[in-house]
């Protein structure tokens, strides 16, 4: 993954280091590639926050079900080309609130059933 780890690892820790180093690397890939499509668009949205694999949106409600499919590509099919090396079936799951992170819930079934 290009990082560097310096003393003594647990054995757990040896051998989550490589897999979690490159879910962060994609994860941050996706991070630049939205920002840039958001900028180059000039999409209603602004990335919040980003948690391990989760990334959090302030998006337009009229603009959810664009952006869920734009996240989508990006996160999924894009991310699959740019790391060849990614074998392992990608998804999203989108989920939603009108008030805050805490109240978040999937409420956007064409694309989830798609």
């Amino acid at each position: 993954t290009g990082l560097r780890v310096r003393g003594i690892m647990s054995r757990n820790a040896m051998l989550n280091s490589p897999v979690q180093g490159s879910g962060a690397n994609v994860t941050l890939w996706c991070l630049i590639r939205l920002q840039y499509l958001i900028e180059k668009y000039n999409y209603p949205v602004q990335l919040i926050y980003q948690i391990h694999d989760d990334i959090g949106c302030r998006c337009k409600r009229e603009f959810i079900p664009e952006w869920d499919k734009i996240m989508h590509k990006v996160m999924c099919e894009e991310t699959k080309k740019v790391f060849p090396w990614l074998d392992t079936p990608l998804q999203t799951e989108p989920e939603y609130s009108n008030t805050s992170w805490a109240n978040k819930q999937a409420d956007i079934p064409e694309r989830i059933s798609a």
